[in-house]
């Protein structure tokens, strides 16, 4: 696959290139979570489709999915923190999980991925690997 910026250098809509190209630089899908709340935690990008959670903390910290998704979206999460990773629907968002429709959290262990889909702007399906 190309990357954004080498879709974009031949000319495709930025936006369209930003939503097919995979990132090929490790910092285009690294994030550093923080917070262990909605309010703290570090924000996913709207195009950030690939999330890798960077492994600098030792207790659960967050990150928040973006409120501006484009319906049919998807991100996908892995953790590589040592501790659980929270990731929080945006504010006012809900993510809905096998248990039901959530606001709060959802919790992905260390080495685990959870994959969200974009049914509203922000309203998620999640699916959680085993």
């Amino acid at each position: 696959m190309v990357e954004p910026r080498g879709l974009i250098g031949v000319g495709m809509a930025a936006q369209l290139a930003k939503r097919i190209g995979i990132p090929s630089r490790a910092t285009d899908a690294a994030v550093t979570p923080t917070g262990t709340t909605q309010a703290t935690a570090a924000a996913i990008g709207q195009f950030q489709f690939y999330v890798r959670a960077s492994p600098t903390a030792t207790s659960a910290v967050g990150v928040i999915l973006p409120s501006n998704a484009e319906v049919g979206s998807e991100y996908t999460v892995f953790n590589l923190v040592t501790a659980t990773l929270i990731v929080w629907p945006p504010s006012g968002g809900q993510v809905f999980v096998v248990a039901g429709i959530t606001a709060t959290g959802t919790s992905v262990s260390t080495g685990k991925a959870a994959t969200f889909l974009a049914i509203t702007a922000s309203t998620f399906d999640a699916f959680l690997s085993a």
